[in-house]
């Protein structure tokens, strides 16, 4: 098995085209406000897909209809990390979202008690 830190690999700067995703609770009040607004903006805005649902549910929709084809593959860790690209991308060109996409350590809330399902 592979392991490989995702968070250094994630540090960095604009010039290098890197950044650094943090934890939710670490986000200031106002970009927890800014991630959700994006959020409700994307259930607010109509499918690009001609489906009688939201923009939020085209990902949903696009993730459960290739379930067969990301899980359990080779390309399941790449397709993935595309996918969220395309999430973040889609909130920021759609929704003017303008930070980073949470990260949210089931590790920690773990220690909290927090029911967590893999």
């Amino acid at each position: 098995m592979l392991i490989i830190n995702v968070p250094s690999l994630l540090q960095g700067s604009a010039d290098t085209g890197f950044y650094t995703r943090r934890e939710w609770r670490q986000l200031a009040s106002d970009e927890q406000h800014s991630y959700l607004d994006a959020i409700r903006c994307m259930t607010e805005t109509h499918s690009k897909l001609n489906l009688n649902t939201s923009r939020y549910d085209d990902f949903t929709y696009a993730h459960i209809h290739t379930v067969n084809e990301t899980h359990g593959v080779a390309l399941s860790m790449p397709w993935h990390r595309y996918f969220i690209w395309v999430w973040e991308q889609t909130l920021r060109e759609e929704c003017g979202y303008r930070g980073y996409l949470p990260l949210v350590a089931f590790s920690e809330r773990q220690k909290l008690g927090f029911l967590i399902m893999v």
